[in-house]
């Protein structure tokens, strides 16, 4: 059975599964301006069909501000990880790397299945500005240039134990600095994952807008931050469970082409 889904929010459903190996939950302890706070966005387009309005203020490569990078991983019993980069490019606004997953099947005696997980997020956060009164949106524009491939193979695979899976976000929010107080936000968050035989493949290359209304005020100072973020689990039972498991996940997210997953084209204010 394979799923691909576009959710909002910053929930994403999750099977139970045993102990050890439980998956993690990959969105907690975002940085404030990273956080999700909202649920509104959009996928290319603009924010209307007819004429947009000029920008009030532009951001676009290279950027000034400052650039967040995290990564998380782990394997147990006989998972792999392989990480192809966590790197966000403030001159040219571009996330390079990837990685991949694999859990396969083994005699191992450390755990009671095999797991691996691997989870990015980079982003930037954009200088403060001021002098702005009223009503404005800002909008946000990423390109995606990169595949995402998941897969269960084998002979046991359709144990609800065993799975794998793919998930990637981008996310905006905006922050009165003066106040400390978050504005707005908007998220995309794509889910796909694969829990019996077989695989899937997206090829994505396309453009993802996110969009927010601000009310704004000329004696308050503000903040923008943009980012990207990935999170992958692969993950099999062991023969050492007390059946004869024979099984393997992948999942994997990698460049279309070149080194780039993604790039941050520009942030404005209309």
């Amino acid at each position: 059975m394979v799923y691909v889904v576009s959710i909002p929010g910053s929930v994403v459903a999750r099977r139970r599964v045993r102990p050890p190996f439980a998956r993690q939950r990959a969105l907690g302890g975002l940085p404030t301006l990273l956080a999700v706070l909202g649920a509104a966005w959009m996928v290319s387009g603009g924010l209307a069909n007819g004429a947009l309005a000029a920008p009030v203020l532009h951001w676009k490569a290279p950027y000034t501000g400052t650039v967040v990078n995290t990564k998380k991983h782990s394997a147990l019993g006989c998972g792999m990880v392989t990480i192809g980069g966590d790197s966000f490019d403030r001159t040219t606004g571009r996330v390079s790397g990837g990685g991949s997953v694999k859990a396969q099947s083994c005699s191992s005696t450390t755990s009671l299945g095999s797991s691996g997980y691997e989870k990015l997020r980079t982003g930037i956060l954009l200088q403060g500005f001021t002098g702005q009164n009223g009503a404005f949106t800002v909008r946000v524009k990423w390109a995606m240039t990169m595949d995402v491939d998941v897969s269960l193979s084998g002979s046991t695979c359709s144990e609800p134990n065993q799975f794998g899976e793919m998930n990637f976000e981008f996310a905006a929010g905006v922050l009165n600095e003066t106040s400390n107080t978050p504005l707005g936000s908007a998220v995309r968050i794509n889910h796909t994952q694969v829990t019996s035989p077989g695989s899937t493949t997206l090829n994505l290359a396309t453009n993802v807008t996110l969009t927010m209304a601000v009310q704004l005020s000329t004696s308050d100072s503000y903040a923008i931050s943009t980012g990207f973020s990935f999170w992958m689990t692969a993950q099999v039972d062991n023969p050492t469970t007390g059946d004869a498991d024979s099984c393997t996940a992948d999942a994997r997210l990698s460049p279309s082409s070149g080194v780039n997953l993604t790039s941050l084209d520009y942030v404005q204010l209309l």
